[in-house]
């Protein structure tokens, strides 16, 4: 489907010591022609990483993660890797140098980085300063989440939850400030998650994990994530689209 349509794929897979060399490895092999395959990398990769370092020591987990990236560029030396970072995550000391040193951050290729409180979303440009910082070379791509929220998380941190009229309101500030980036160039893409467009009533999430909306809730989250993506591409026509 990709070939045909023209797509770009970006392929998340696990950060274990189990898999991950052989993933990265078998993966990299697998992408090997097929120019539509973009990226393979981790999602989660601080909450990944950390596991990791506390099941086989901080170091171990550092050696662990340089191979699966030589395993990854060895087999395909065009594929590109990537992670995917949220804002409160900047400061961890598991992107720190001592972790995650200056020569291992620097063969991260993409970064993915979102948002995961609302209230923070609007700021989006100084967590992607930051994130230059710390990955000078990689090319950010700027996540959305463009669903109902409220159920999953408050709208910051210590705080309550949005309410419906504050999600809309912070969410659209979060698209314009993230279409104006785009269209200014400072980052590569938009990331919109999850997909489903269309299909709202079918968000997986939404059926296997009642955290992210409470089964007497489920009307509502639908609708809502309706409106949120209509006002989304309202606004993306205006800021990131137009000429």
């Amino acid at each position: 489907m990709a070939k045909s349509s023209g797509l770009k794929v970006f392929l998340s897979i696990l950060l274990t010591p189990q898999t991950s060399i052989d993933y990265a490895r078998s993966y990299g092999q697998l992408s090997r022609g097929k120019p539509w395959l973009s990226e393979i990398g981790y999602d989660d990769f601080v909450a990944q990483y950390e596991k990791m370092a506390k099941d086989i020591g901080p170091f171990a987990a550092q050696q662990h993660l340089q191979n699966a990236i030589e395993s990854l560029k060895a087999a395909n030396p065009n594929i590109k890797f990537g992670i995917t970072l949220y804002e409160f995550e900047l400061a961890s000391p598991y992107l720190g140098d001592r972790r995650f040193p200056p020569a291992l951050r620097a063969q991260v290729d993409y970064v993915h980085l979102y948002t995961a409180y609302r209230i923070n979303a609007p700021s989006i440009a100084t967590y992607l300063e930051d994130t230059r910082k710390l990955f000078p070379r990689a090319h950010i791509i700027g996540g959305l989440y463009a669903y109902d929220r409220q159920d999953y998380l408050p709208c910051g941190p210590n705080t309550t939850k949005c309410t419906t009229t504050q999600e809309a309101l912070l969410f659209a500030r979060s698209v314009e400030t993230e279409g104006a980036l785009l269209k200014k160039g400072n980052i590569d893409w938009l990331e919109l998650s999850p997909g489903f467009f269309g299909h709202e009533a079918d968000i997986s999430d939404w059926k296997s994990d009642p955290r992210s909306c409470l089964p007497q809730r489920l009307p509502e989250c639908i609708s809502n994530t309706i409106a949120l993506r209509e006002k989304m591409l309202s606004i993306l026509n205006r800021t990131a689209l137009s000429n």
